[in-house]
């Protein structure tokens, strides 16, 4: 039994040359400290992998306006500004263009989007707008003036 009680009283500090300070505000301030460093690296370390998580690895949705670009290379067409080569060369562009958008997205068509889709934009949406013009004031029997 004296084994035990021998046993149970420290011979020596845990820490050897370590000085336990009697003041309590020191240890306190030093506690105080090391917890701030503590919760400072672990908020660092979540926002990093939050954002590296959602910069490269999650899966986003994202509109293609396929249609609208299609309807634009079929007015070109029918109003004869492009030919078979230079529709072709349209369409790889476009296969080009879908081709650069990140693994890490699923393509939708832009008309089945409704809201808070990111849009990827393929650059005719002007000329889409103007030929749509022109075929409203066409079907309306306006006259449709001409730019110069």
């Amino acid at each position: 039994m004296e084994d035990i009680e021998r046993s149970a009283q420290p011979t020596e500090t845990p820490f050897p040359g370590a000085q336990v300070s009697l003041e309590p505000g020191r240890n306190l301030k030093s506690r105080l400290s090391g917890i701030a460093l503590c919760l400072l690296v672990s908020l660092t370390t979540s926002v990093v992998t939050l954002f590296v998580y959602d910069r490269w690895y999650v899966q986003k949705i994202v509109a293609v306006d396929m249609k609208g670009y299609i309807t634009l290379q079929r007015y070109k067409y029918k109003d004869g500004k492009v030919n078979d080569e230079d529709l072709r060369k349209a369409f790889d562009k476009l296969e080009q263009l879908i081709n650069t958008i990140p693994k890490n997205r699923v393509v939708i068509m832009g008309d089945t989007a409704i809201r808070n889709a990111e849009v990827f934009k393929l650059g005719h949406e002007e000329e889409l707008k103007q030929y749509e013009e022109l075929l409203r004031r066409a079907l309306q029997g306006n006259p449709v003036a001409q730019d110069q």
